[in-house]
């Protein structure tokens, strides 16, 4: 048996290279018959977490002049069966569909919504052409990029660091983390911990302790995640090398009137830092900051005479609070000195006074 078809072919007339006039020009021919046949153009589907996906499957009748009279569709996954088409009907479920105007075309491409990790397998495209049954087989594959954190970015000079890179939320389960200075690996110390999700995925962190030194400012650290599923197959997350600095201010106050002083936590930029104020080491005021370079807290008081008064700074990263002691002089300190040593001076002359008197008055009473 044959059929005609129409060929068409296009010719280019190259009157301008960059720009050339293309002509169609078609003829008849016969053709054998098409023969049944089943294709699935993309034997592995790779597909994110909760995304929808398509599994393309397609088909070529023999008998065309029937239209889809005589097949029947069906997807399966194992043993289990997610759609068919057959006798012009379409069964769909929640999870599967098929373009049910799009099977005419010999497109019988199956819509997977909403994919989870347990979506992940081997799936099963089958159309029936009485008396013929072919099956093409689709793998789809299940990916989740990693969420990358880092417990602190901070490197602080001078103290032993506790690094942490953590991964969230990915899938599959292999992973390489590792901690990059200035371009060259650091040792491995560790090997990173694997914990699994409810919902299937992974968690993994690389903890690394490190001495960071004098010099370090001026370098790069980082840690490096692979993983399938980033779009450029890794990714940097950087530390910051720096040494914190808590200062107080002013130095200098009014007698007996209302001041303000300040205590400042900077030099870094700081994930959270709480900069407070103690008197007696008893908390009078406190101040939570996040994402800043400077922490402030400011406090409003009235001296007569100087008190125990301190500054303490903590932030995510260092091993131990700063402080510093609030060291102050009064503006009017040296007058008051002074006034303070006459007053000592008279009251000691009134009492020699006293004395010049007393003990001859009592001398003359005796006798």
């Amino acid at each position: 048996m044959y059929t005609t078809r129409c060929i068409c072919k296009a010719s280019s007339i190259v009157e301008d290279p960059m720009h050339p006039i293309h002509k169609l020009s078609c003829h008849q021919e016969k053709a054998a018959a098409p023969q049944f046949q089943v294709y699935a153009p993309q034997p592995e589907v790779r597909v994110r977490l909760h995304a929808d996906v398509v599994l393309p499957c397609g088909f070529i009748l023999s008998a065309p002049e029937h239209g889809l009279k005589y097949v029947i569709i069906t997807w399966r996954r194992g043993e289990v069966e997610l759609v068919q088409y057959k006798d012009g009907r379409v069964t769909n479920t929640s999870k599967a569909k098929l373009f049910e105007h799009e099977l005419q075309n010999g497109n019988a491409t199956l819509l997977l919504p909403d994919i989870t990790i347990e979506d992940e397998g081997d799936y099963e495209c089958e159309v029936y052409e009485t008396p013929i049954k072919v099956k093409k087989n689709v793998q789809l594959k299940v990916t989740a990029a990693p969420r990358v954190s880092l417990k602190s970015p901070l490197l602080v000079i001078g103290q032993v660091n506790i690094l942490e890179c953590h991964a969230h939320d990915f899938y599959p389960n292999t992973i390489s983390l590792e901690w990059i200075k200035h371009n060259n690996s650091l040792p491995n110390k560790e090997t990173p911990l694997l914990s699994e999700n409810s919902n299937g995925t992974f968690n993994a962190v690389s903890r690394y302790n490190y001495t960071s030194v004098t010099g370090d400012e001026g370098l790069s650290f980082c840690c490096l995640v692979n993983h399938e599923a980033l779009d450029k197959s890794t990714m940097e997350i950087h530390l910051q090398p720096c040494k914190p600095t808590l200062t107080v201010s002013p130095r200098v106050l009014q007698r007996g009137q209302m001041e303000s002083i300040t205590c400042t936590l900077d030099s870094c930029l700081f994930s959270k830092a709480t900069v407070s104020w103690k008197r007696k080491g008893e908390t009078e005021k406190r101040n939570e900051c996040e994402g800043v370079r400077e922490c402030v807290c400011n406090l409003n008081i009235i001296l007569n005479y100087p008190e125990d008064f301190s500054c303490e700074g903590e932030a995510e990263g260092l091993d131990k609070p700063l402080t510093e002691p609030y060291v102050f002089t009064f503006k009017d300190q040296e007058s008051y000195h002074l006034t303070e040593l006459i007053r000592i001076v008279l009251g000691n002359g009134l009492l020699l006074l006293l004395l010049l008197f007393v003990i001859p008055l009592c001398y003359v009473l005796r006798h």
